[in-house]
């Protein structure tokens, strides 16, 4: 309730904010004083502060789903990674150790063995991971077949690293890789193994993606 009407609030008072803004410039006559103050410079206080409130109340929320989708992921089983999202300048003055952890995102996951139903749970986990890039399909053993195409709802995704090439054995599996028009680097460890015929195919749907081998040490 609170935090709807902080919401409220702060859809109020804009047209307030702009229609104080306007009556200030145009009619004030007289020197700033600290001790003196009239009602548009409340308005304009009030309505900053509003604002201030109301983007805090969001953040927090949206902070607390991405925990709770990050625990959901963490409970099937796989790797969350976080990293600081704060500004170069905040990090440098502060020291990322000394920033709250409002500023840390999930922005890799690792799927571990997943099989379909594990993969559906991400795809909607995924939904409050705003500054997720990275995904790591790893399997212990033999992979299970995997509806990759689904990996398309998850629009902020740019890399996908495949831990074994069993995940594109043939045709079928390439086709469903290149519904995957968002992602920006695909590694396929084993490159060497993978059909030829499979390359070309991925190579011809995923036109603007660079298909590499394994991830360098410094990507993990």
């Amino acid at each position: 309730v609170a935090a709807l009407l902080l919401d409220l609030l702060a859809w109020l008072a804009i047209p307030v904010a702009f229609a104080a803004a306007w009556e200030w410039r145009w009619s004030r006559r007289r020197q700033l004083s600290l001790r003196r103050f009239r009602l548009v410079e409340l308005f304009v206080l009030t309505t900053l502060a509003c604002m201030l409130a109301a983007w805090w109340s969001h953040a927090n929320r949206a902070r607390r789903l991405e925990i709770d989708a990050s625990e959901a992921i963490w409970d099937d089983g796989h790797i969350v990674d976080e990293k600081c999202t704060a500004p170069k300048w905040l990090r440098r003055l502060a020291g990322e150790a000394n920033l709250p952890a409002f500023f840390l995102r999930t922005h890799e996951v690792v799927l571990i063995d997943a099989n379909d139903q594990q993969l559906e749970t991400f795809i909607k986990a995924a939904r409050h991971l705003p500054k997720l890039r990275t995904l790591e399909l790893y399997a212990q053993q033999k992979p299970a077949p995997l509806r990759l195409s689904r990996l398309s709802a998850v629009r902020q995704l740019e890399i996908l690293s495949l831990g074994s090439s069993g995940y594109i054995t043939d045709e079928r599996a390439a086709e469903e890789l290149g519904a995957l028009n968002q992602i920006r680097i695909l590694y396929v460890p084993e490159k060497s193994e993978v059909p030829a015929a499979v390359l070309q195919e991925l190579e011809r749907t995923l036109p603007r993606c660079q298909i590499l081998d394994e991830r360098p040490v410094e990507a993990l």
